[in-house]
């Protein structure tokens, strides 16, 4: 269930002005597209059923691979850019988009024709994509790395808290899912976090969420969020749509 977010189009001068500051990049004609706001409770369900499948391996994260009874072949090895890892004897494997467990069966299989127990078993040691974005009104924007209990608070306290401009009452927070489906996108109201009135504001944050910060009672500064969205803000990447629209 999904309820559209309402929007504002401002003049193709401003919109276009502000956006070029903020990232040197032309946006062209400002037209309306929908966007649409996942609410809190649905927006958590989901993120829930996607944690439920566990971690798949991604390119850049580093993996330790054991064997048991072959010590001598023990090895940490890097998710290459094709999201292959090289091992001895047998060469390239596939790892990206695969789990632990999965992996460790394939390397296992492999083995067998060089080693008579090969019982391999695959460690994450570092997860090059465990970080979250944190922009708008913080008064140091940037990439930060995550421990796995951060949440949408703790994530601003890492971008050097709220500048004497931020809103609280309408942080965004921007998810996007594994399965290549519109990211998703909810609103947070975290004064009623701070306050105690409604704590389950404060969500857990997911790998490569964006965090924006707006600007207290400014239209302005949602055009940003559009750019972080589906346009091409550099600390985002993944993004190769256009919306031109603005979030109020």
């Amino acid at each position: 269930m999904h309820r559209e977010v309402s929007l504002q189009i401002l003049s193709s001068r401003r919109v276009c002005g502000i956006a070029i500051a903020m990232f040197s990049m032309a946006l062209g004609a400002c037209a309306y597209h929908p966007v649409h706001q996942t609410p809190l409770d649905e927006f958590v369900k989901r993120s829930q059923q996607v944690d439920a499948g566990g971690y798949n391996l991604q390119i850049g994260d580093v993996v330790t691979v054991k064997f048991y009874f072959n010590p001598e072949l023990d090895f940490d090895v890097q998710v290459r850019p094709d999201g292959n890892i090289s091992l001895s004897l047998i060469g390239d494997v596939a790892a990206a988009g695969t789990n632990t467990q999965t992996l460790s069966g394939t390397i296992t299989t492999a083995y067998r024709t060089y080693l008579k127990q090969p019982n391999a078993t695959v460690i994450l040691k570092s997860a090059s994509s465990h970080r979250v974005f944190v922009t708008g009104e913080v008064y140091m924007p940037g990439t930060f790395n995550l421990l796995g209990s951060e949440t949408a608070l703790s994530a601003v306290s890492l971008a050097g808290g709220l500048t004497d401009r931020a809103s609280l009452k309408q942080v965004v927070l921007v998810r996007r899912l594994p399965d290549g489906s519109e990211p998703m996108v909810t609103v947070l109201d975290l004064k009623k976090a701070l306050d105690g009135s409604d704590p389950r504001q404060d969500v857990k944050i997911a790998m490569n969420d964006v965090v924006y910060i707006p600007r207290t009672g400014s239209a302005e500064s949602n055009v940003v969020l559009r750019n972080i969205i589906w346009g091409k803000a550099p600390f985002v990447g993944s993004a190769n749509a256009t919306w031109n629209g603005v979030i109020k």
